[in-house]
């Protein structure tokens, strides 16, 4: 993979995944407030699935993240090397 190619892609990385962290994350809490206002009684059981997945949305997100800024910075680090043999 070329070393613009790897910037781009990790920049496509980056930005989906943090879009996926939040979107997900406001949909698990709202999830999670509309079931608090729909349930009798409110606890723990009400809103735990919510909570669920913004956790797991918000972990996706960050782990895809990573994953982007490392591709970023391989591309950064092959682009500086090739532009210093020349």
């Amino acid at each position: 993979m070329t070393n613009k190619k790897l910037l781009y892609c990790g920049l496509a990385i980056l930005a989906l995944s943090l879009l996926i962290g939040l979107f997900g994350t406001i949909g698990g809490i709202g999830g999670s407030f509309a079931a608090l206002s729909e349930a009798e009684n409110a606890g723990i059981a009400a809103v735990g699935n919510g909570i669920l997945i913004a956790l797991v949305a918000s972990v996706i997100g960050v782990v895809g993240s990573l994953i982007g800024i490392c591709l970023i910075i391989v591309g950064a680090v092959r682009s500086s090397r090739s532009f210093d043999k020349e």
